[in-house]
């Protein structure tokens, strides 16, 4: 497999698109609960406008967002048996 490499220009950019993403989507672990609620709140957004749908272009961004908000859930909310 070729390794993969970055142009300054293509960093930039990538940074730039980041960034803009990042100051709406949470795309980082979450570690306290006002993350998870802000995880949730965008979530919620993003189902709301139609990203549940496999097809939508911003499926990926929902996916990648739920497996974040999935292992907080994992790790603080775990359901008891009873």
């Amino acid at each position: 497999m070729k390794p993969l490499s970055f142009s300054t220009d293509e960093l930039d950019a990538l940074a730039v698109h980041f960034e803009a993403l990042t100051v709406k989507v949470p795309l980082c672990p979450i570690t306290t609960p006002e993350e998870y609620d802000a995880a949730i709140r965008v979530m919620d957004a993003l189902l709301d406008a139609g990203a549940a749908n496999e097809e939508h272009p911003l499926a990926g961004l929902v996916a990648a967002l739920g497996e974040f908000i999935g292992s907080y859930d994992g790790l603080h909310h775990r359901l008891t048996e009873g």
